[in-house]
């Protein structure tokens, strides 16, 4: 289930920073706006971040409410259980998992900085919605196939798998889930994240 979870998270993610970052970029072009915020006394730099900055909020609300959404399910699931499922329940320490929650949200706002950072390198080049749209399928294949790593059994976060990224956050939800968890391993995957965020951007 650890596995799956990574997946779902980022791809929901995926979904609150695609169609942001199409308007943002794309959209201006269509609507003829982005000739009129060139003429504006700022630099290109300064328009691109502030651009990146817009995205990626709605990335990192999303990420957020998709982790309360997760959370929520879980406190749902532990109070109505059967008795059968209470019982596989009672080796979970819970503590441990909350205390884990603060990691859980850096890592998740670090994939949502990094997905948003390649959202907006695809969308920048198309010309029109229709075209910003067609892009969406080999961003969303790249996504998926790289979050759908935490579902390979074998697969755990190591220094090697660390560096990967996207699939590292999968397999440090997986890791988290499973209550095996290391700190320069997440401090290293959401450091990684970042770092790759910057240079796309």
């Amino acid at each position: 289930i650890g596995g799956s979870i990574g997946m779902m998270l980022i791809v929901t993610v995926l979904m609150g920073a695609f169609y942001p970052a199409v308007d943002v970029t794309t959209g201006e072009k269509e609507r003829g706006t982005l000739e009129t915020l060139l003429t504006l006394p700022v630099s290109n730099f300064q328009m691109i971040m502030s651009k990146y900055i817009a995205v990626a909020l709605f990335a990192c609300v999303t990420a957020v409410l998709s982790l309360l959404a997760l959370g929520g399910s879980v406190v749902f699931l532990m109070v109505g259980a059967s008795t059968e499922l209470a019982a596989e329940l009672q080796g979970i320490d819970i503590s441990k998992l909350l205390s884990l929650v603060p990691v859980l949200l850096l890592a998740m706002i670090s994939v949502a900085l990094l997905i948003t950072a390649i959202c907006m390198c695809f969308c920048v080049f198309a010309k029109s919605m229709k075209e910003a749209n067609n892009y969406s399928t080999p961003v969303m294949l790249i996504v998926m196939f790289a979050s759908m790593m935490g579902m390979i059994p074998s697969a755990q976060l190591d220094y090697r798998t660390a560096l990967i990224p996207i699939a590292n956050i999968s397999l440090l939800i997986k890791q988290i889930a499973s209550q095996q968890f290391s700190f320069p391993l997440a401090a290293i995957t959401i450091t990684v994240n970042s770092a790759y965020s910057v240079m796309i951007i």
